[in-house]
């Protein structure tokens, strides 16, 4: 596995700062495209990073998206200001179940063009929540928004077995290979849920996927 293909994440409130520059350090040694990290992180990543070709990914809204429009563009501008090279913005998922799709197309759109242009805007959809004609509709929308990476999960997902134990809502190629014909291949897909084999980040891959954002980085890189 290419490092260029990973993002490193930490999305647990509890790390440590250690534990932030750890994540930064692995990124250079491996070669990863970016870390992701809430938006208190950034300037401790910069000074790490010290002007390194890794990208920091600001998590804006996290973790429903129900903070309001306004809300969630000055997180991102701050976020931006601050550092980031790159914002994941959690999208207002009950906006798409209510079929309130106008609702998403003013979010994406304001968030895009209310940022520099060479700030990448990331819209995390938490497609296990979505029906199939729901996740194309907000694929398509990405698109017309102008978007630039459809992620697909906060990652952080579980569903209930027959004996209701707690199973993983594991990141599947068939999800990127939906998104990315909906967004008719205009819109980068960045895969998210519980990867930590190499072997399933190449199929995701294999299947479209642009990015592979995980927090077992140094497991998908074989280590």
């Amino acid at each position: 596995m290419e490092g260029k293909y990973i993002e490193s994440r930490i999305y647990e409130t509890p790390k440590t700062y250690d534990s932030v520059k750890c994540l930064c350090l692995e990124a250079i040694r491996d070669g990863f495209a970016s870390v992701q990290v809430f938006p208190s992180m950034i300037e401790l990543c910069k000074k790490t990073l010290r002007g390194r070709d890794v990208c920091i990914s600001a998590l804006i809204s996290y973790p429903h998206g129900d903070f309001t429009v306004e809300q969630k563009l000055a997180e991102a501008r701050e976020a931006a200001e601050k550092g980031a090279g790159a914002v994941e913005v959690v999208m207002n998922t009950r906006e798409v179940k209510s079929g309130n799709y106008d609702y998403i197309l003013n979010e994406m759109k304001t968030l895009r063009e209310g940022l520099p242009k060479e700030i990448i805007v990331k819209f995390n959809i938490e497609i296990e929540c979505l029906t199939e004609e729901e996740a194309k509709k907000t694929a398509e929308i990405a698109r017309e928004a102008g978007i630039d990476y459809i992620s697909t999960s906060t990652g952080l997902y579980h569903a209930l077995d027959e004996n209701r134990n707690d199973v993983e809502l594991t990141a599947s190629p068939a999800e990127v290979k939906l998104l990315k014909e909906a967004s008719g291949g205009a819109v980068k897909i960045q895969s998210v849920g519980y990867i930590r084999t190499p072997e399933l980040a190449e199929e995701l891959i294999a299947a479209g996927a642009d990015l592979i954002s995980t927090e077992y980085a140094s497991c998908v890189m074989g280590e």
